[in-house]
């Protein structure tokens, strides 16, 4: 199932992104060494450490948090170090994407008998 990236945000946001997801659901990581403090997603956050795979790969890291800055780290890094691009992408990288995708295969393909 493929569509144009335009369309699939507007839709996505339009089902599963609320104002008040978009406002007051942050999470703050505090400075730590080198890292600079993050504020991020907690949508996101949450889904990280179980759910969330870079290039296939689960988010390196021992504890929660380093799961957690380490896939925003790789996000960051995949959209040229933009970070306003890469805090976009955490408010739809989450369980919510999982679901609003599989809804849209069922719709394609939950005719087909050969596929469960």
């Amino acid at each position: 199932v493929t569509w144009p990236l335009r369309l699939f945000l507007q839709e996505y946001q339009d089902k599963y992104v609320t104002d008040r997801a978009l406002v007051s659901q942050t999470r703050l990581l505090a400075r730590t060494g080198k890292r600079p403090q993050v504020m991020i997603n907690k949508q996101f956050a949450r889904d990280v450490p179980s759910l969330f795979r870079l290039n296939g790969s689960p988010s390196p890291g021992e504890t929660e948090e380093d799961k957690i800055r380490g896939a925003y780290e790789g996000i960051v890094k995949a959209v040229d170090g933009n970070s306003e691009k890469a805090m976009r992408i955490t408010l739809v990288a989450n369980q919510n994407l999982g679901v609003f995708l599989y809804e849209k295969l069922v719709l394609k393909y939950g005719h087909r008998p050969d596929i469960a």
